[in-house]
């Protein structure tokens, strides 16, 4: 069974950068890149993820955030929570990601709950997401 996970990343951010940070988690491989979207996954804990960058809404779609910049990528993830440690390849790519981009962005579960989330360079985590590491 499997969840999604959707991260808003803010417009600043270069696909270039992600593609860097994801070389930093073990084991992360990326299958395809196609039209300027990215399909990939983290083998560790099954969870693929698909990057896309052509988006037609640059609207923060989750519902809880108080932010109001543009979205230039959505990350989405597809987590299988029978893994143990299910999510903690996601929380190693968030903890990269604010410390190697100045990029504000929102992950949250479903565009509903937010996990994680990354204010002017101030990472706040989720309890849900650390419980699950």
């Amino acid at each position: 069974m499997s969840i999604a996970l959707n991260l808003e990343v803010e417009e600043s951010i270069v696909v270039e950068s992600l593609k860097n940070i994801l070389s930093i988690i073990p084991g992360a491989k990326i299958n395809l890149e196609n039209d300027g979207n990215i399909e990939g996954v983290f083998p560790e804990t099954n969870v693929s993820f698909y990057i896309e960058t052509l988006l037609e809404n640059n609207n923060i779609l989750a519902e809880e955030a108080n932010a109001s910049w543009g979205v230039g990528v959505r990350i989405h993830f597809y987590v299988d929570y029978s893994v143990p440690k299910f999510l903690s390849e996601i929380k190693d790519f968030i903890i990269e990601l604010a410390k190697n981009t100045d990029s504000n962005f929102i992950l949250s579960f479903q565009y509903e709950s937010i996990y994680a989330e990354n204010n002017n360079n101030v990472l706040s985590l989720d309890k849900n997401l650390l419980l699950s590491c």
